[in-house]
């Protein structure tokens, strides 16, 4: 018999031997960097083949339980746009070099980031610069009102110094915004 006690291997501490199986093979208590203890065969320590309680594998193979949450979409959805060359937007994104940080690679930094820079149920995520990455500091959580001002389709107009879409531009001047839309495609002067 090999003496195993106040032995370590990966996160087990061998404390005594727990005797003997019907081949004759020794078992030996363990304690676990977790807490637990459990009895392990002598040949399974020095092979490495155990090297916890089982802790470690019950942990890697937990998930957050959070992956049909909205903001879990939105963080899947993120990386879709800059990874996946099958995603319609990839073009817009990935496509053009647009990425994420390599913090936001895991579910967990991204969620943090959210929640303690204004993340709610009814906001999106938005870069500020436009052509930046999604990073922490050119990222921010904005209405689906004000993500619609923000994108390519969207006709930005400026008249006596204010700018505004096209769409607030109707409900100030009181015109049907699809009026006004036909107006501004065939060079018309919407603002006279």
């Amino acid at each position: 018999m090999i003496n195993l006690s106040n032995k370590r291997f990966g996160q087990l501490t061998v404390l005594h031997d727990a005797g003997k199986d019907k081949r004759g093979e020794y078992k030996w208590l363990c304690r676990c960097d977790c807490g637990n203890e459990t009895i392990v065969y002598g040949s399974h320590l020095r092979r490495g083949d155990t090297v916890s309680c089982g802790c470690v594998m019950r942990t890697s193979n937990r998930t957050h339980g959070e992956s049909k949450t909205r903001l879990y979409k939105i963080w899947q959805h993120m990386k879709g746009r800059c990874d996946n060359c099958n995603s319609d937007n990839y073009k817009y994104y990935g496509g053009r070099g647009v990425t994420y940080c390599e913090e936001w690679k895991t579910y967990k930094p991204f969620k943090e980031w959210a929640l303690k820079n204004g993340y709610k149920e009814d906001l999106s995520i938005d870069r500020i610069d436009f052509n930046g990455n999604y990073t922490p500091d050119n990222c921010r959580w904005i209405t689906m009102e004000e993500q619609h001002k923000n994108c390519r389709k969207c006709i930005l107009l400026t008249h006596n110094g204010e700018t505004h879409t096209l769409r607030d531009w109707a409900k100030q001047l009181g015109i049907n915004p699809n009026t006004l839309s036909d107006r501004y495609r065939k060079g018309v002067n919407i603002f006279e």
